[in-house]
C-alpha cells in the first residue's frame, strides 16, 4: 500500500513541475531561449505519467467512454468557458465567437487551440491503447513505439501540415507513453539507478549538452513534437531530460502544493492563461510593469508571477472538484 501511494506521489510531483514551466513558458516576457533547457522534458512528462497510469484491462468501449469523460468533456467544457470569457472581455463579434467554436472543435495547431495538448492525449491515447493491448513482448512493443514516433519524425520532415486534432504528433506522444508504461514494468529494476549520484551526473550531461545546442544555434529547442535537425541529438536530450525530471521526483520530498498543483493539473492548464492576462491587465494598469523594470528584475517578477498564478487557481480547483466535479469527467466530490 505504502508503495502504491508514493507511486501517486511521485506522478503527482512530476505533473506538477511540468506544469510550473508550460505557465512559465506562456508569460509573455519569459526568454524564449529558456525553452532550450524545459522544452525537451515539461510536455514529455506528461505523456510519461499517461503512460505510467495506462490501465489496458479495459475493454475498448470501456477505455473510450472513460477517456471521453475525462478528457474531451473536460476540454471542450473549458474552452468554451474560456471562449465565453474572451466575448465578456473583449466584446467580440458573434462571427470571431463562431471560428473560435469552430477552431475548438477542428483541432489544427495555431489555431485557437488553447487545450491542444488534451486533444493530443485524447487521440494518442486511442492508438496506444492497441499497441499495449495487442502487443505483448517487450522488445517488439520499444520497437513499435520507436516506429510510431519515426512516423511522426518523417511527416515533420516531409509534410509538415498540421492535421485535425494534432494527428501528425500521435507517434511521437505515443512513444513518450510507451516509456512510461515500460518504466512501470522495470520500475524495480530501475529504481536502484535512482540517487542522487546518477541524479548529478544526469544533470550535468543534459545541461552540457542542451548548452552546446543553444550556444552554436543547433536548431529551435526540443520539444516532444519537435525534433530538431538531428534525430540523434532529439533522443539524447529528450532522455536526459526525462531522466533527470524522473529522477528529481522520485527524490525530493514531497511538498503538498505541489502535489495540490499535480491532482489540478489540468485545471491549473485551463485556466493558467486567463489568469496571467488578468495579472498583466493589473501591473500595467498599476504602472507596476514597464520594460525597464522587467529588464532589471525579469527574473523576480516571472516567480512572482508563478506565485500569483498558482495561489489564485487554489480556489477555482477546489470550487470545481467540490461543487462541479462533472467538469473534471467525475460524479464524486474531491475534498481537500
Amino acid at each position: 500500500m505504502d508503495n502504491i501511494k508514493k507511486r501517486v506521489l511521485w506522478i503527482d510531483l512530476l505533473k506538477a513541475i511540468s506544469m510550473l514551466f508550460v505557465m512559465l513558458g506562456h508569460i509573455d516576457f519569459c526568454p524564449s531561449q529558456w525553452s532550450y533547457f524545459y522544452g525537451p522534458f515539461f510536455l514529455s512528462a506528461f505523456l510519461f505519467a499517461s503512460g505510467y497510469t495506462f490501465n489496458n484491462k479495459r475493454s475498448f468501449s470501456e477505455f473510450f467512454i472513460n477517456k471521453v469523460k475525462t478528457l474531451l468533456v473536460p476540454m471542450f467544457i473549458f474552452s468554451l468557458i474560456n471562449i465565453g470569457s474572451r466575448l465578456l472581455l473583449t466584446f467580440n463579434n458573434d462571427q470571431v465567437i463562431s471560428q473560435d467554436i469552430k477552431d475548438c472543435f477542428f483541432q489544427i495547431r495555431g489555431k485557437n487551440d488553447e487545450l491542444w495538448f488534451i486533444a493530443c492525449i485524447f487521440g494518442a491515447s486511442i492508438v496506444f491503447y492497441f499497441v499495449n493491448k495487442l502487443i505483448n513482448k517487450q522488445k517488439i512493443f520499444i520497437i513499435t513505439i520507436l516506429l510510431l514516433c519515426f512516423c511522426s519524425i518523417i511527416y515533420d520532415k516531409t509534410i509538415g501540415i498540421p492535421l485535425p486534432w494534432h494527428i501528425q504528433m500521435y507517434g511521437s506522444a505515443c512513444f513518450y507513453m510507451g516509456l512510461g508504461a515500460l518504466y512501470k514494468q522495470n520500475e524495480n529494476k530501475l529504481r536502484k539507478f535512482i540517487n542522487y549520484y546518477s541524479l548529478m551526473l544526469t544533470l550535468i550531461m543534459y545541461f552540457i549538452i542542451v548548452s552546446m545546442q543553444y550556444v552554436y544555434k543547433q536548431g529551435d529547442p526540443i520539444v516532444f513534437y519537435n525534433y530538431g535537425q538531428s534525430i540523434l541529438r532529439y533522443f539524447t536530450i529528450s532522455g536526459l531530460g526525462l531522466a533527470m525530471i524522473l529522477q528529481i521526483v522520485n527524490l525530493i520530498p514531497n511538498i503538498k502544493l505541489l502535489s495540490f498543483i499535480g491532482r489540478n493539473s489540468f485545471i491549473y492548464y485551463a485556466f493558467h492563461g486567463k489568469v496571467e492576462s488578468l495579472i498583466l491587465v493589473v501591473l500595467k494598469k498599476s504602472e507596476v510593469l514597464s520594460q525597464q523594470v522587467i529588464n532589471g528584475k525579469m527574473i523576480l517578477l516571472l516567480i512572482i508571477y508563478l506565485i500569483l498564478e498558482v495561489i489564485l487557481l487554489i480556489p477555482v480547483a477546489i470550487i470545481i472538484n467540490r461543487y462541479f466535479p462533472f467538469m473534471l469527467g467525475r460524479s464524486k466530490v474531491r475534498n481537500y
